[in-house]
């Protein structure tokens, strides 16, 4: 919807967490079509209230988050705020740090898929608590584009650690049957032993809310598991080793 002075504000979007969990979010960014780049707050102290911290000795009153943003929209950023896990408008349950770097990969890789965000340009609008939730997102997400810039030793893996989240998860819920049409793809590592030597296990949520843990041999030979099969037997999915 239309904001100030040519600022398009979108609010209260949602973000999809890996398990389901919808994490309210904010999007402010100039007219027309971009991509922008990105300016991200996640938050416990409600992403739509004032912060302490924008205020300055010849300003003593904090200056409210959509003034902030519009500064910076109006210097040809997007910004957005979200309310961490399980806080204010955000579902889930809220435990201090706990989903911080999981939430962050979530969203960033969210804001990737947006066309008016240029989701490999982020920069982060943080202190205290929130510095911590964007590092803990930040080191999830360096690793990850780390083993595709080094190549994991398995060439399929790589091929998928190349394309746009979105498409990775098209990509593997194809070929993982199952009637899956490919939501949320998740990588959760690979194994390099003799034995299991390039193997790259992800996870995948469907649109029917049926999840799938997948191995994936560099040859390319494929072994899907029901996450519900991996949880009656004391596993997770969507989980990084």
């Amino acid at each position: 919807m239309p904001g100030l002075g040519g600022v398009v504000v979108e609010r209260d979007l949602v973000v999809p967490a890996r398990d389901g969990v919808m994490l309210a979010t904010d999007v402010y960014h100039p007219a027309g079509d971009g991509p922008f780049p990105v300016l991200l707050e996640r938050t416990p102290y409600d992403k739509s209230a004032p912060s302490r911290s924008e205020c300055a000795a010849a300003v003593a009153q904090p200056r409210s988050r959509a003034e902030v943003a519009v500064y910076f929209v109006r210097h040809g950023y997007a910004v957005v705020y979200q309310d961490c896990r399980g806080r204010y408008k955000s579902g889930g349950r809220f435990t201090k740090y706990l989903s911080e770097a999981q939430d962050g990969y979530d969203t960033l890789a969210w804001l990737m898929q947006q066309s008016r965000c240029h989701g490999r340009s982020v920069g982060r609008l943080s202190r205290a608590m929130w510095r911590l939730a964007m590092m803990f997102a930040a080191l999830v997400f360096a690793g990850a584009a780390a083993a595709q810039a080094v190549g994991s030793g398995n060439p399929v893996n790589d091929r998928l650690l190349s394309l746009p989240p979105v498409e990775q998860a098209k990509t593997i819920g194809k070929n993982v049957g199952h009637g899956c049409v490919g939501t949320t793809a998740f990588p959760m590592g690979v194994v390099n032993t003799a034995k299991w030597k390039g193997i790259a296990y992800w996870s995948l949520r469907c649109k029917d809310g049926r999840s799938f843990a997948i191995q994936i041999a560099p040859n390319a030979e494929i072994f899907v598991v029901d996450c519900q099969t991996l949880k009656s037997n004391g596993k997770e999915c969507f989980k990084k080793f």
